[in-house]
């Protein structure tokens, strides 16, 4: 019974790539970043709402209205992301890497630079507005507006790591061994085609064309030497 080897593609996740082990020091490094923006946002956004049933007892809601954030519901939420984030580092740091399932990573193209660089920008927008009507809630708003925030760099962050990702040469078969042919634009899968138009973007090829703009990991290696 043969094992079958762990393998990277182009466009796998990040949790795929921790999995298999394909993912390297500064993708682990910039997951663990973007684990800590999102567990500060979980942490805040809970002790706001721990805060909202649990107010603190010097709180007198006849003169003073809104949601304040107790010591309890403070501790609680601390302790909670501290755990989670401990969790998640450890989850990451301890995924053994198999320089067998590595992809080649080259130059982000310009367009994916361009896509990423505008999403940014959207997202701080968005962000800007969340925050804007949240700074009207009654009580210790801020809280939230720190936790949108965090949530958003560390979803931008992600996204930015996914871009990445993506821009890896993949290994010339599947994990079943076929050669895997995708479509130039899409990268809708060709395998078991009898002609070479993509049935998903209607993009035709030459048999030439196709095969030499598959973006393999043994294509690369050859461009280099």
């Amino acid at each position: 019974m043969t094992t079958r080897m762990p393998v990277a593609r182009p466009d796998e996740s990040l949790i795929h790539a921790l999995r298999v082990g394909s993912a390297g020091v500064g993708i682990r490094l910039l997951a663990s970043v973007a684990g800590a923006l999102m567990t500060l946002a979980f942490t805040s956004a809970l002790a706001f709402t721990l805060g909202a049933f649990f107010p603190p007892d010097w709180l007198n809601t006849r003169w003073q209205r809104g949601i304040f954030i107790s010591p309890v519901a403070g501790v609680v939420a601390f302790f909670s992301g501290l755990f989670i984030y401990l969790v998640l580092v450890c989850w990451i740091w301890t995924r053994k890497r198999d320089l067998q399932a590595v992809c080649l990573r080259g130059r982000m193209p310009l367009g994916v630079w361009t896509f990423g660089a505008g999403a940014t920008v959207a997202v701080g927008l968005l962000v800007l507005a969340i925050c804007e009507s949240i700074a009207g809630i009654p009580g210790e708003s801020e809280i939230l507006v720190f936790a949108t925030v965090c949530a958003a760099g560390g979803l931008t962050l992600l996204m930015w790591i996914r871009l990445y990702l993506r821009t890896g040469a993949r290994p010339l078969h599947d994990e079943s061994g076929v050669t895997d042919v995708r479509c130039p634009e899409c990268q809708y899968s060709m395998v078991g085609l009898t002609h070479a138009r993509c049935p998903e973007c209607g993009r035709e090829y030459t048999l030439d064309e196709l095969m030499g703009r598959q973006n393999f990991e043994a294509l690369r290696q050859s461009q280099q030497k």
